[in-house]
């Protein structure tokens, strides 16, 4: 996140939206995982030694919103719904878009976000 700071991709989240994911996701068998981010940027933006750009070419989610002190809990009632309501999961990745700027985390149970649980179209 360091390139994205100078540039004030940061600084308003509706502007540039940021988007994060894990990869490898958490375990029970206590193993390290990894969380990606991506950040939204114009055309003009440039891949350095710190990011890379990536098409998104997007899909359908279920989405819901939440704010990061409950966000476990949450996932937990979207993948139930989509159960209930007979969504199959698409297995790519779930999305966590940050509707608040990074530098507002430091009350987690103020901080917003949308998760986007990716789904398969219904036959």
């Amino acid at each position: 996140m360091a390139w994205a700071k100078p540039k004030g991709l940061l600084d308003d989240p509706k502007a540039y939206p940021i988007y994060g994911y894990n990869n490898p996701p958490p375990s029970d068998k206590g193993t390290k995982y990894g969380y990606v981010l991506w950040i939204k940027v114009g055309p003009e933006t440039e891949p350095t030694d710190d990011m890379r750009v990536e098409l998104f070419y997007g899909g359908t989610y279920a989405v819901t919103k939440c704010t990061l002190d409950n966000i476990h809990q949450t996932w937990i009632n979207l993948y139930k719904w989509a159960e209930e309501n007979g969504h199959k999961h698409a297995y790519t990745p779930g999305l966590e878009k940050t509707l608040d700027s990074i530098e507002n985390m430091t009350d987690p149970s103020k901080f917003m976000m949308e998760l986007y649980l990716p789904i398969a179209d219904k036959p």
